[in-house]
């Protein structure tokens, strides 16, 4: 007796087809999460790290705005043996001799 195999039907096909179009679709959406979850916990380290520089950017320009102070540099002069003149001391207002003799 010869028994034929049932054809298989065109609903069948497109089923398969659909199911195994969904199965791919789903892994793909599964690794582009894990991706993208990668990416924001680099993005969110980064942001910290950007965030640990600038406080110590300001606490740097702090440093050199008090050490430029005129209070601190007028301290450090002094420790060096500078001091302020008693009278201030003029060089004599006349023209130079290179200057005179020009036309």
């Amino acid at each position: 007796m010869n028994i034929k195999p049932i054809p298989k039907s065109k609903p069948a096909k497109v089923l398969k087809f659909n199911l195994f179009i969904i199965g791919a679709l789903l892994v793909t959406q599964v690794l582009v999460s894990n991706r993208l979850a990668t990416a924001g916990e680099h993005l969110s380290q980064t942001e910290s790290e950007i965030v640990r520089l600038q406080g110590i950017n300001i606490h740097i320009k702090n440093q050199v705005a008090s050490a430029s102070a005129m209070l601190t540099l007028r301290e450090k002069a002094q420790n060096f043996g500078f001091s302020e003149p008693a009278a201030p001391i003029y060089f004599s207002q006349e023209f130079p001799v290179a200057l005179e003799m020009q036309p």
